[in-house]
């Protein structure tokens, strides 16, 4: 008795400091970001965003875009918006409660993330999979960025739901309340954050490919139909509420790039755009606010330096089939990282970016623990076989990449201080982009430095395709700031030309007509809201 007693204590031990130690290890790699400010969709969706700024009327967030209407209303998160007006009332303003619960909340993902690997897997591999993501250098924009605070709330629910899943099957049999825990958990996510859509998926492939052949668990799964329809109903009940809040299905802010473009032209870009995907998760040296042309570049069809990632993708897929039997767990995490990709890759759903950093979150668990389980595979295989030696090399450079997981990460958080330092950076990390460029314009428009501002958005235009017209639209108003109307209006004209419905873009051009002397124009194109009269009255002012 004393011996089963000490191991139970001993087990116990080693998995509370399993988990102390995930834990610190993500506050480690986070902590510098602490004393950051609000930066990039920090500002209007926090700072300039009166409706998060009182808890009077705090219900209303049910019936409003997460987006306020001066960034285009679009959007449907309103736990997340609740969240940021709790922590608006407590701090006053402040962006410290903001960063605290920011960092509580990365290293909740890791602890719980720890919890769930070691439900199906050995707690070496639980741990090192653990460690590894909670200091991945990928995960500083979903931290350090206080609106990525809606990806950690829906992971931590993710892995939530997905933890209540296997403990209740290891009865063999889900209980009514298991099956509303579950649940619950689910539609708590979508309200944090939509991508939480696909756990369904997530949860039908823990099944076939881990719990099923688990030796443990009763082979007859009683309570499938209740939960899948439950599930059902809550995916279905937020989609509803979204399309009514929203007004229509989609409400992501489509971005431009995918606005109008077939299923194939997505299909080719975002076979580029694997190759970013996969360094990002294993090479994340170099890391940018901004993915966007010409970083990466718009296919619309099938290139040469596309074939690379179709080799990579058909052997991964290869690999989960061929592993499914003899290691289930490493199918099933592959699996993870391929479902959690899906709505970040536009092919289903078109989304409002091409690349974000902060979206690959919830499928760097899967490929971290993926990873965890090679490590220590090699290990088992290299003792297996007499070389004893093997284990401490590999300690020694599990250590080291968990070091330099934290240095990394931690130099990173620093980026995201403010909008001076990160729209600084963006240009050194990408200055080909546009984007990148209108930033930095952006930024000096703040200090007051209109012809900064100016010489930043001419480059922008050299660098910018020529469909983009946002591009086109904003340097249509640091011309006007700069009194070149008669610039800005052939900016704006060719803007209304890609894009008609943008009522301030209207307005903006009207302004610039009615100083360069059209009044009528001006009131033309008020009343008629087309782009053709601004085109024909840009030309007869040249």
């Amino acid at each position: 008795m004393r011996s089963a007693a000490g191991t139970r204590l001993g087990a116990g031990n080693l998995r509370w400091i399993g988990g102390v130690t995930v834990a610190l290890l993500a506050v480690a790699a986070s902590l510098s970001g602490i004393s950051n400010g609000f930066a990039l969709d920090d500002v209007q969706i926090i700072v300039e965003n009166e409706r998060v700024h009182s808890l009077i009327g705090a219900w209303r967030v049910f019936t409003q875009t997460y987006w306020p209407p001066s960034g285009g209303s679009s959007l449907y998160r309103p736990l997340t918006s609740l969240g940021f007006a709790i922590q608006w009332a407590v701090g006053g303003g402040s962006p410290l409660p903001f960063h605290i619960v920011s960092i509580a909340l990365y290293a909740a993902v890791s602890l719980a993330f720890l919890r769930f690997a070691e439900l199906i897997t050995d707690v070496r591999i639980a741990w090192l999979s653990a460690a590894l993501f909670a200091v991945h250098p990928l995960h500083v924009e979903a931290v350090a960025n206080v609106v990525g605070q809606a990806e950690l709330w829906s992971a931590f629910f993710a892995l939530l739901s997905m933890t209540l899943y296997v403990r209740g099957r290891h009865g063999g049999r889900l209980s009514g309340g298991q099956i509303a825990a579950i649940t619950g958990s689910f539609a708590t996510g979508l309200m944090f954050k939509e991508h939480v859509i696909v756990l369904p998926a997530l949860i039908l492939a823990l099944e076939l490919m881990v719990l099923r052949r688990d030796r443990r668990i009763p082979p007859r799964f009683v309570g499938a139909g209740r939960l899948a329809a439950w599930l059902s109903i809550a995916g279905v009940a937020f989609v509803a509420m979204r399309t009514g809040v929203i007004g229509n299905v989609h409400g992501g802010g489509v971005s431009p790039i995918f606005s109008d473009d077939s299923f194939g032209t997505r299909l080719f870009t975002m076979l580029r755009v694997t190759l970013e995907w996969i360094r990002l998760f294993f090479w994340p040296a170099g890391l940018s606010a901004d993915y966007s042309p010409s970083r990466i570049v718009i296919a619309e069809a099938f290139t040469p330096d596309m074939i690379p990632a179709v080799i990579v993708i058909a052997g991964v897929a290869m690999l989960a089939v061929f592993l499914r039997r003899t290691a289930p767990v490493a199918a099933f995490a592959i699996t993870w990282a391929g479902i959690a990709l899906i709505i970040p890759s536009n092919l289903l759903v078109v989304t409002g970016f091409v690349l974000a950093e902060r979206t690959l979150f919830l499928a760097s668990a899967g490929v971290m623990l993926a990873c965890a389980i090679a490590v220590v595979s090699l290990v088992r295989m290299s003792t297996a076989g007499g070389n004893h030696g093997m284990s401490s090399l590999v300690t020694a450079g599990v250590a080291a990449v968990l070091m330099l997981g934290i240095a990394r990460s931690s130099s990173r958080n620093q980026v995201w201080h403010d909008n001076a330092s990160l729209f600084t950076q963006t240009v050194e990390d990408a200055p080909a982009s546009a984007r990148a460029r209108m930033m930095l314009a952006q930024l000096n428009i703040e200090r007051g430095k209109p012809a900064r501002a100016l010489a930043e958005s001419r480059v922008a235009l050299t660098l910018g395709p020529e469909w983009d017209p946002q591009l086109f639209a904003f340097a249509g108003d640091v011309y006007q700031m700069n009194g070149r109307c008669a610039s800005a209006t052939k900016l704006y004209a060719r803007s209304l030309s890609l894009w008609p419905q943008q009522p301030q873009v209207r307005i903006n051009a009207a302004i610039c007509l009615a100083r360069t002397g059209r009044p009528d124009a001006a009131r033309a194109l008020l009343a008629n809201g087309g782009a053709l009269q601004l085109a024909e009255a840009a030309t007869d002012g040249e």
